[in-house]
């Protein structure tokens, strides 16, 4: 099964390189009641707090005639969520925010539906992910918890979210590129995975920056390496994993919008215009 997860999210790395996401022109549909946001995850989570900074903008700038209303269905990796979508078929009033790792599922696993279940909408943005421990942890960069792994496998406590999510993906990742095992313990979001490292129930923690940087800023957590190819302009500081002593390790994320299967091109073109026109407002 592990060579099949670590198989799976090559090839979807592979795909999303793509632009699956297209920017159609935009029509002249308009909604008629409010639009569902649902978000797979729990509240407080970075996904939680980018569909919910989406939404306060889209109503803030008037860029729909109707409410951005965001609806948390959180369980099952994201399944709980995705198949509420999936059930709204035709639907232009509901939307979901997704990950590269939400798409994996059908693959990995035997599933009642298909990536063509689903309708792309944008293409949002990548987001990385870091490994963060506690400001006074003896673990100095990743390559003290790579040592440690070594030592001792399976005892490294590393708090992601669920099993599938991208946190899961990332760590999965990386015990295959630096030959280690860890102790990965899922929670259901963002919110509960810094109560863990904060509470030092846990060595490492998955975060994004807009997860984490509050309690960065207070001192009480600090990142080891960002999961990327290149280092993030506003933490350069922070090394990749390459840089770290993780040669080729790379785990960045992306997010995105989808829609229930069978929405029609011409509205799926007007929710794609005004989506990326939130987030061209928040950039």
């Amino acid at each position: 099964m592990r060579d099949r997860i670590v198989g799976a999210s090559v090839l979807l790395s592979m795909v999303i390189a793509m632009p699956i996401f297209s920017v159609p022109v935009q029509a002249a549909w308009q909604p008629s009641k409010p639009v569902e946001f649902v978000v797979p995850w729990a509240a407080g989570g970075g996904s939680d707090i980018i569909a919910r900074t989406v939404a306060a903008i889209a109503g803030e700038e008037k860029l729909a005639p109707v409410p951005l209303v965001v609806v948390n269905k959180v369980g099952g990796g994201a399944m709980i969520g995705l198949t509420y979508v999936l059930g709204k078929k035709g639907d232009p009033h509901t939307l979901s925010f997704v990950a590269w790792t939400n798409l994996v599922y059908p693959i990995m696993e035997k599933l009642p539906f298909r990536l063509t279940d689903l309708t792309p909408v944008a293409r949002y943005l990548n987001d990385e992910q870091l490994y963060y421990v506690q400001w006074n942890s003896p673990y100095k960069s990743i390559r003290d918890v790579v040592n440690a792994a070594k030592r001792t496998p399976g005892t490294i406590k590393v708090a992601g979210c669920v099993v599938g999510c991208e946190d899961y993906m990332t760590n999965l990742l990386f015990e295959d590129a630096a030959a280690i095992k860890t102790n990965y313990i899922p929670f259901r979001g963002g919110g509960d995975i810094m109560r863990e490292i904060l509470g030092g129930h846990v060595d490492v923690a998955i975060l994004n920056p807009s997860e984490a940087v509050a309690q960065q800023e207070a001192k009480k957590i600090r990142p080891l390496a960002v999961a990327s190819r290149k280092r993030l302009s506003g933490m350069p500081d922070v090394p990749t994993f390459t840089e770290a002593g993780v040669p080729g390790y790379d785990a960045s994320v992306w997010w995105g919008l989808v829609a229930p299967a069978k929405t029609p091109k011409d509205i799926v073109a007007r929710l794609s215009s005004e989506a990326l026109k939130a987030l061209e407002d928040e950039g």
